[in-house]
Order: structure tokens, then C-alpha cells, then sequence
């Protein structure tokens, strides 16, 4: 899979998040004021060429097998219900032996339990902005300029989700779930109203619109999936949420994917830093 570029993010950026969410933009007044349009995207333009000389983004993801991570991370109801291999019961496996004392330590610190015909797969994943965005956030912040702050710290939280989304969209593909038809991303048995973590690029309103090559991506744990979500395949859970509640177990993750590599590290309350760093679990399954 080839790197992520930024443009590839910024693509991926969700506007109305950003606007609305992040920005604090009230809806309607937007929709109403057509100045105040053409400043926001007079400041998104703004924050787009920051991104290029501050962002140095990153991220490192890896695939495991369920016994190998459910007695070390929490799962929520909403994972259980939907993924019964989730559970602390233990599935029946073995570790394919090795020769030599040296061989044997090894593999009692990092062994890959064989599977069970059945048994799922998961993929986990840590993104990051880099430590430059935090400092630029930082130096703006105790400069004085509160708006620039303000806007950028928006900004970074909008394109942290969004690399976090292009990167969740190119592991469904890995997984083989993502299949082009008609010009369009779709998953067999998959609703065409599919959520999408790269809808709206960079428009704003509108109606929600998957643009290829980049295919569909669902952010859950937030809030409960309704019917025309229930194919869905490829979910993902971010910790904080109750299909992921203990988000000091995100120290565990770092430790899993060796996040340092990417400068990622977890405080003894199990935040990520630098800031603008997120971590998910994505389910093979529905």
C-alpha cells in the first residue's frame, strides 16, 4: 500500500465537521451568509498551506487474530453482540513449536497463536499529525494570536479523522471487503448510503458523495448503527466510546505496534502524543 499523501487527506477532510463542528460555525448561519463563506474558505485555504510546512503526518497499522488481543483490550456491548469471538472465553489454540532455546524465548514473548478455522481477524492502527502541528498550535497559542489557534487547533483535529479515515478505507481494501462497481466503492450486500469517513470533501453541504478511488469508511463507537448500517463490514472503534471504554489500554497499543517508530507514545493515562494522534480497531466482520 503506498504511503498516504496529504493531499490525499485533505481530501478525505470532512467540512462539515470542520465548520460545524470543530469551528463552532452555527448551520444556518452559514447557510445564510454568503461573507461568511467566502472567509471560511479564505481560512481553510490558509490552514491548507500551514499543513504543508507544519504536518508531518504518519501512522502504522498491523493485522491480528482475536486471541491474540481480546484478554488485553476491553470490549464494549457493542462489539460483543456483534463480534461473539470478542469474549474473554478462550478460543482453543496452539503455538507452533521451535527449535533452540533461543527460538523458544522469542516465541513466548511474541508468538502468533494458530487460529481456529473461524476465528477473526482485526486490523489496529495509529495515526498521527506529528509532532510540528503541536508546536506550531503551541507557538500560536502563547504568541497571542487566539484566532489563528483556535482555527488551526480545528484544523488538525479535522485532518487527524481524516488521515485516520483514509487509512481505515485502505485497510477495507486490504481485507478484500471493497469492490469498485460502476464507478462507485461498495461491499457485497453493502447499502448505498454507507456512511463514508471521505464524504463531503471539501464541499461542505450537500449530499453525501463517495468519490473513487478512495472507498467507504465507518467510524463506530460513537453511537449505534441504525438498519441501513447493519451489512456494514470493516467497522471501526476508537477507544473513549463505549464499544472501547478503557482508553489507558491504548498503552498496550502503542506497545503492540511499536508506535514509537512513528513518534507516537501513550501518557500513564493512556493519551496519545502528540496530540494529533488517534488510535482505532477494525473489525474483518459485520
Amino acid at each position: 500500500m503506498s504511503f498516504i499523501s496529504l493531499d490525499e487527506i485533505r481530501e478525505c477532510l470532512n467540512i462539515k465537521f470542520l465548520y460545524h463542528t470543530a469551528w463552532q460555525i452555527n448551520q444556518q448561519a452559514l447557510k445564510d451568509d454568503l461573507e461568511l463563506q467566502d472567509e471560511l474558505e479564505e481560512t481553510l485555504e490558509r490552514m491548507d498551506g500551514l499543513a504543508s510546512e507544519y504536518i508531518n503526518h504518519d501512522y502504522v497499522y498491523r493485522y491480528f487474530y482475536m486471541s491474540e488481543i481480546k484478554d488485553i483490550i476491553t470490549f464494549g456491548d457493542e462489539i460483543l453482540d456483534r463480534h461473539p469471538s470478542a469474549s474473554k472465553k478462550r478460543v482453543t489454540t496452539r503455538v507452533t513449536p521451535t527449535i533452540g532455546e533461543e527460538q523458544a524465548a522469542i516465541q513466548r514473548v511474541t508468538a502468533r497463536v494458530t487460529p481456529t478455522i473461524d476465528e477473526e481477524k482485526v486490523a489496529i492502527q495509529i495515526v498521527t499529525l506529528g509532532e510540528k502541528a503541536v508546536q506550531k498550535a503551541k507557538k500560536l497559542k502563547e504568541s497571542g494570536y487566539y484566532t489563528d489557534y483556535f482555527y488551526w487547533h480545528g484544523y488538525c483535529a479535522a485532518m487527524t479523522e481524516a488521515l485516520a479515515g483514509k487509512l481505515h478505507a485502505k485497510i477495507r481494501m486490504e481485507m478484500d471487503i471493497m469492490k469498485m462497481e460502476n464507478g462507485e466503492w461498495r461491499m457485497e450486500n453493502e447499502p448505498v448510503a454507507a456512511i463514508s469517513d471521505c464524504q463531503n470533501n471539501r464541499s461542505g453541504e450537500g449530499d453525501v458523495v463517495v468519490p473513487p478511488p478512495t472507498p467507504p469508511a465507518f467510524t463506530g463507537g460513537a453511537s449505534s448503527m441504525d438498519s441501513k448500517d447493519k451489512d456494514y463490514q470493516g467497522r471501526r472503534y476508537s477507544f473513549g466510546y463505549e464499544a472501547l471504554p478503557d482508553i489507558p489500554e491504548q498503552i498496550k497499543i502503542c506497545e503492540l505496534l511499536k508506535a514509537e517508530r512513528i513518534g507516537v507514545t501513550a501518557t500513564e493515562s493512556g493519551m496519545l502524543e502528540p496530540e494529533y494522534s488517534t488510535c482505532a480497531v477494525i473489525f474483518f466482520g459485520k
